[in-house]
C-alpha cells in the first residue's frame, strides 16, 4: 500500500514540474517577440538603394535580401530594383521597415 502512495506522489510531481517548465518556454517565447516598425533614413553621399537595404536587412525577418529590398521598392513607391537605383541620390528620405523587441 504504502508504494502505491510513493509512485502516485511521483506522478503529482513530475506532472507539476513538466506543467512548470512549459510555463517558463511560453515566458521565454513571449520576451523575443518583435514588433516591426518604420523609420526615415537619409540616403548619404556615395550610397546606394542597395546599400541601405544591406544597413536594415535582418535575416530573421526575411527570407533573403531580395526579399526586404522587394518590400523597399514597395513601400518607397519604385517599381523595381533597377528603379530604385537609378532614382536613388543623396539627400533622398527612405521610408525603411525594422523590428525591435521592445514594444513603443
Amino acid at each position: 500500500m504504502m508504494t502505491l502512495a510513493a509512485i502516485g506522489a511521483a506522478v503529482i510531481m513530475a506532472s507539476s514540474i513538466f506543467m512548470m517548465s512549459g510555463f517558463r518556454m511560453r515566458a521565454t517565447a513571449a520576451e523575443e517577440a518583435s514588433y516591426k516598425y518604420y523609420t526615415s533614413v537619409t540616403v548619404a553621399y556615395g550610397q546606394s538603394f542597395e546599400d541601405v537595404a544591406e544597413q536594415y536587412f535582418d535575416a530573421a525577418h526575411y527570407k533573403d535580401l531580395g526579399a526586404y529590398e522587394k518590400e523597399l521598392c514597395s513601400i518607397n513607391h519604385f517599381y523595381s530594383m533597377a528603379d530604385a537605383e537609378y532614382e536613388t541620390d543623396p539627400g533622398d528620405h527612405l521610408i525603411v521597415p525594422y523590428y525591435s523587441t521592445e514594444f513603443r
